[in-house]
């Protein structure tokens, strides 16, 4: 997760549902080190002090809504990137705002348990949804991971990003 100069995530990113964050030893997922080496701001309605860990990374818990939270992930960056890291509620937040400049989708055929959908759709699902094999490159086809990179911003054709 190089490159980025701070985070966003969603509070089940951070940690369990409910008021006591998994406990008052509770640090996150992730253990002593977590994989973001940045300032990350947690979107909750549940008041904590910031945690120092290990690496660079400190969580710091954003009560005041998504505005709040970009304001303060913006200055903590500087000149690098914020990664609003999900979940997708947090995501469509964001995209619902217009605070998105470029959106990377790892998309899986699979169904891997409960979750929320990124992207709903306006028309019913095609049969090639369904997992029966009749793929959206040809009848037969089975359905295949993919990842799309959507970007917004005017100059993305010329740096060659595209959908």
């Amino acid at each position: 997760m190089e490159g980025f100069g701070a985070f966003i995530l969603g509070r089940n990113m951070f940690g369990p549902a409910g008021d006591d964050w998994g406990g008052p030893d509770w640090k996150g997922w992730w253990g002593d080190n977590p994989p973001y080496h940045a300032p990350t701001f947690i979107l909750t309605h549940h008041a904590r002090a910031p945690i120092v860990m290990e690496g660079g990374t400190t969580f710091h818990f954003v009560t005041d809504g998504i505005e709040a939270a970009l304001a303060e992930a913006k200055a903590a960056a500087g000149d690098l990137d914020v990664k609003i890291g999900g979940g997708v509620a947090t995501v469509r937040q964001y995209l619902l705002a217009g605070a998105i400049d470029e959106m990377h989708l790892a998309l899986s055929p699979v169904v891997l348990g409960r979750g929320e959908i990124p992207v709903r759709r306006r028309r019913p699902a095609g049969p090639w949804l369904s997992g029966d094999g009749g793929g959206p490159n040809g009848a037969g086809d089975p359905p295949r991971a993919d990842a799309r990179t959507l970007d917004r911003r005017p100059d993305a054709l010329a740096r060659g990003v595209c959908c």
